[in-house]
């Protein structure tokens, strides 16, 4: 986003403290920037933020409820939270779903696209599979590739057999009222 909308500043926010330093360094551009933290805490300004990405991330959140009241606090009012993430089951899924209604931000859209992810794991998988194969050591790569979710990880299997779904939220944050 930083690279292709430059009227746009981003933070990315993570709990590894060397991906943090290692985006720093990949990735040097003028509106962006990374930060030590944690999902449920954040250390930003209320009402302060447009918008808040969160990618494959809230599944492996400690409290997902605290993640949500931190993204309602931060959000201006109007801000959206776009959200993808997977789950286990369906059944999970749900229960996720419930938690999003339930945080005082409004529904805007909801989606279940995990045949567009099978179809994504399953196109990207040969040059997935190379990057891995040139870059991490042979004693490595079975963790990236599961990690790279390339086909036959767990992650393909679950989606793939129906056990695992992937779903796409849109949040807003209601208007201020006066």
């Amino acid at each position: 986003m930083a690279r292709n909308f430059h009227r746009v500043w981003c933070t990315g926010v993570d709990v590894a403290e060397h991906a943090v330093h290692l985006s720093r360094k990949e990735y040097d551009l003028p509106n962006l920037s990374f930060v030590h933290g944690t999902a449920e805490s954040l250390m930003v300004l209320d009402n302060s933020i447009d918008v808040v990405l969160a990618v494959e991330s809230s599944h492996a959140l400690g409290n997902v409820k605290k993640f949500l009241s931190e993204v309602l606090r931060v959000l201006k009012p109007g801000g959206h939270l776009l959200l993808t993430d997977l789950r286990d089951s369906l059944e999970e899924m749900e229960s996720f779903r419930e938690e999003l209604m339930a945080s005082g931000l409004l529904m805007i859209n909801h989606e279940d696209i995990t045949v567009n992810v099978l179809s994504a794991i399953e196109s990207d998988d040969a040059a997935k599979r190379k990057t891995i194969e040139s870059l991490v050591p042979k004693s490595y790569q079975k963790v990236f590739f599961e990690v790279a979710a390339v086909v036959g990880s767990r992650v393909h299997q679950s989606l793939r057999d129906g056990s695992g779904v992937y779903h796409r939220y849109v949040l807003q944050k209601p208007e201020a009222r006066l």
